[in-house]
């Protein structure tokens, strides 16, 4: 539909949505490259290995190291995987994606014709599959057990700290897992 032929995907809930792969360590550069005539290619940083290996369902990797370009690793994977001379969609709407190496890419890539795929990948994730509802209700009794310990524990003479370990606790206890952004508890104004 955006009639490209390849995806620079850079937006780390985009990047999970479509290869398993998550890390704490989002701060730092990657991409998922997505063709029609290649498996998804996973670019990251060196030191993520053991995170790609134990999450990603994909089959095929590449590492950069903190001291190279991430621009140039991403033009490396695009010589690998053969995309020049052709139109190249990416997320132009990431904060991931910075205006360096979008410059960079640009430079390094005079032969590719960039486009803004922003929101294609948020536009597949907006249906969800079976499976996907299941997901939404475990986590959905994970948060609302947590709530309810929450309820339980905040009265006079506890502190914001006593309500937020008895939250979290109950949550992985329901089954969830540590929030890449935990529940916010707060006292006071």
């Amino acid at each position: 539909q955006r009639d490209v032929d390849a995806l620079l995907v850079h937006t780390p809930e985009n990047i999970l949505y479509l290869s398993g792969y998550q890390t704490p360590g989002y701060y730092a550069y990657q991409c998922l490259l997505i063709t029609h005539l290649h498996d998804p290619v996973l670019l990251i940083r060196d030191t993520e290995k053991g995170n790609a290996f134990a999450y990603s369902w994909l089959d095929d990797y590449m590492f950069y190291y903190d001291t190279e370009s991430p621009a140039e690793a991403t033009s490396k994977a695009l010589a690998e995987c053969s995309i020049s001379n052709t139109t190249v969609g990416l997320e132009m709407g990431s904060w991931f994606l910075t205006a360096r190496v979008y410059k960079d890419l640009q430079k390094q890539n005079s032969n590719i014709r960039w486009v803004d795929a922003s929101e294609a990948v948020e536009k597949c994730r907006a249906r969800k599959s079976p499976q996907e509802i299941e997901y939404i209700q475990c986590a959905v009794t994970a948060a609302e057990a947590g709530m309810k310990a929450a309820i339980e524990v905040a009265r006079e003479g506890k502190t914001d700290n006593d309500v937020a370990a008895a939250l979290n606790f109950a949550m992985i206890e329901a089954g969830g897992e540590y929030p890449a952004l935990g529940p916010f508890v707060a006292v006071g104004k």
